[in-house]
């Protein structure tokens, strides 16, 4: 009850709860209590009717405006909240509830519901006396929930869904577990009563009929996507197909079929949940438009997570190429998604929406570099829908396979792209783990690691490095930096220069072991490979002129640090992001620290100064290395031993010995 009793020093003569009474003499105490259970909602109406007769006019004055005060308060506290709450029909959800939480939420509610209904009705079939019948009522809440008024007003932060379901319902479905708590008519409406094979899948619905109202409430899309028709002029296309599919023909056509019919229906149903439009097919063969890469993504996702779960025919799970095998399960699909400008046009024999254009003939490239069970898109494509990988498309696995060349049907041109892999966050491997040095105090062994890794994309256009060509061999790598900042303090606007700068030393790496992290953070396998390339990157900017607010700049090579460090790193994996080969370690913070204080114009390398000397890396004979001082780096507890490398300009002229008066350290080999 919202409302609470008018502070008054007379009490109403009769406010005690109306007894009731089983008509049979013979039902316990027990049966009694719940009796009284099964029928709350008539208790309550009956006890505030026989208060409301015994109150005063004024004390029932009181109580309304009390009531309506309350009603005032909580609007007022609603417009205030600083969480933005969507309603839509029974439901009502913030927008910083994940539908995992939501997932999580009603299996267990659902569960708990399913029992108390199980009970109510054990209850109220044993009980003779039965004023008013009333149908089974499921209320699936968050802890946080508040209630208010007889109509249960909830608040700001509570997640609610009520579902009613019939005795007749319940009678002509019981062979359905969802029977006990949902009608047959909303059953129907979200195809809960067919094509379900388990209990599981059945609550992993209900969590997707809830949580796609909360999205169509928050998407990006102007309006509800699903009545908007076919996409127009841009669309993000996805094409799918069955790897193996004529080999699962020809070892069991019967249990393929039976397959396709759970493909099918699995595909169709992701579709229509995040707003899809189903162009066309072709065998098993799925050729779908979204209005934005969000969706998209989203389905495919989820489309791969619950092909893994479904439950496959005996007979294709005994084929190997469907076998159960860690996180491969059943039949296999592959699927390109890229977003771009498309033309529409109508299928003379289906009557429906097609699409021809840029967009279409990319999807079928990036389609046909595909695995089995693997999502590949372009990094255009990605990038506009990256900033929801948390919050919409529960984090998944992002890994930068490089850049190719494509060649679309019907063009002369190859474009460039660079191709991004997804994996969903249950189905992904473990790369941080799995690439971690073991602790040398311990000596663990490192974990099994499972989930999904796939061969190299299937086509021979590879221009840069790929996630998986990133050094990481036997836990060491040397990280190098390249700091522009000194650009950034004597040219004004100088972020074009920078960014064309960045794209130049990715240009270099081409052809290189080296590896671009990041913009300015590079990773080579040896030190030999990182010095060179720095030595080759400043001769670069010897040439490169630019011009910036009507002046020209010249040799650029002035203007900019390199250094370097090589040892050890604690682990490393994928960025969240960009799927880049991202590395954690204290060899990180020092090639970074040393970079900042090199000398401009030149290359340099750390290593950590020992009291019997400094165990320089084993260079090559063109290299000569000059001691710049030892410092003491911040965050470092030990002093840092500079060296810059150069070119030796004289021929056959070993290191260690002098060049021109100047003594130069000796490298032990």
């Amino acid at each position: 009850r919202s409302t609470t009793r008018p502070r008054s020093t007379t009490r109403p003569r009769s406010t005690t709860r109306p007894r009731l009474r089983s008509s049979s003499p013979k039902s316990s105490s027990k049966n009694s209590a719940t009796s009284i259970t099964s029928h709350t909602s008539s208790h309550s109406s009956m006890r505030q009717s026989s208060e409301h007769s015994t109150r005063t006019p004024n004390q029932r004055r009181g109580k309304n405006e009390n009531s309506h005060r309350i009603r005032n308060d909580e609007r007022s506290q609603c417009r205030r909240s600083p969480k933005s709450t969507k309603v839509i029909g029974s439901v009502k959800l913030t927008t910083d509830r994940s539908r995992r939480s939501a997932g999580k939420l009603l299996e267990k509610s659902v569960r708990s519901a399913r029992s108390e209904s199980s009970q109510s009705r054990h209850s109220a079939d044993s009980s003779s006396h039965t004023r008013r019948k009333t149908p089974n009522h499921v209320s699936l809440r968050s802890s946080s929930v508040s209630s208010r008024g007889r109509h249960g007003v909830s608040g700001s932060s509570t997640t609610s869904h009520s579902i009613s379901s019939s005795s007749k319902s319940s009678r002509s479905t019981a062979s359905n577990p969802l029977a006990d708590i949902m009608p047959s008519y909303l059953m129907d409406s979200h195809g809960l009563g067919r094509g379900l094979s388990s209990e599981k899948e059945m609550e992993n619905r209900i969590a997707d009929i809830i949580w796609g109202k909360f999205k169509d409430a928050n998407s990006l899309s102007s309006g509800n996507s699903s009545s908007l028709g076919p996409p127009q002029d841009k669309a993000t296309i996805v094409l799918t197909d069955v790897q193996g599919s004529t080999s699962l023909w020809e070892a069991n056509p019967q249990a393929m079929q039976e397959s396709l019919d759970i493909h099918d229906r699995i595909l169709r149903r992701n579709c229509a949940f995040h707003n899809g439009y189903e162009i066309d097919t072709e065998g098993d063969a799925f050729f779908l438009a979204f209005h934005n890469p969000i969706d998209a993504f989203g389905f495919a996702l989820k489309t791969q997570c619950d092909l893994y779960d479904t439950e496959w025919p005996s007979g294709i799970l005994a084929i190997p190429a469907a076998a159960k095998e860690g996180c491969f399960c059943g039949l296999r699909v592959r699927m390109g998604i890229h977003q771009g400008h498309v033309e529409s046009c109508r299928n003379e024999v289906t009557e429906r929406t097609e699409y021809v254009g840029e967009a279409m003939n990319i999807a079928k490239c990036v389609e046909g570099m595909t695995h089995g069970g693997q999502i590949l898109t372009t990094f255009q494509t990605w990038n506009v829908a990256s900033y929801k990988a948390e919050s919409v498309l529960d984090s998944p696995q992002v890994l930068d396979l490089g850049s190719y060349t494509l060649k679309p049907k019907g063009s002369d041109e190859s474009p460039e792209f660079r191709i991004i892999q997804l994996v969903h966050s249950r189905l992904s491997f473990d790369y941080f783990a799995a690439r971690r040095k073991p602790d040398s105090d311990s000596m663990l062994p490192l974990p099994s690691q499972g989930g999904r890794q796939f061969d190299a994309p299937i086509t021979e256009g590879q221009l840069t490095a790929s996630f998986h060509d990133a050094p990481h061999d036997n836990f060491e790598v040397t990280i190098a930096f390249v700091y522009f900042s000194q650009i950034e303090n004597e040219i004004d606007d100088a972020k074009p220069i920078i960014s064309e700068l960045v794209k130049l030393v990715g240009e270099l790496l081409v052809g290189t072991p080296g590896y671009q992290s990041q913009s300015n953070m590079l990773a080579f396998p040896d030190i030999n490979e990182a010095v060179e390339f720095g030595l080759l990157l400043l001769d670069e900017l010897k040439e490169k002129r630019v011009s910036a607010g009507g002046q020209i700049y010249t040799d650029l090579s002035k203007m900019v640090r390199f250094g370097c460090v090589h040892g050890t790193f604690l682990s490393m994996g994928p960025h969240r992001t960009t799927g880049r080969a991202d590395y954690f370690g204290k060899i990180v913070n020092r090639a970074a620290r040393i970079t900042g204080k090199s000398e401009l114009g030149t290359v340099n390398f750390g290593v950590i100064a020992e009291k019997e000397g400094a165990k320089l890396p084993q260079l090559k004979d063109k290299f000569v290395c000059k001691f710049k001082g030892t410092k003491q780096l911040k965050g470092v507890p030990e002093d840092m031993g500079i060296y810059e490398v150069t070119l030796d300009t004289r021929e056959n002229v070993p290191l260690g010995l002098s060049i021109n008066g100047r003594n130069l350290l000796a490298i032990e080999y």
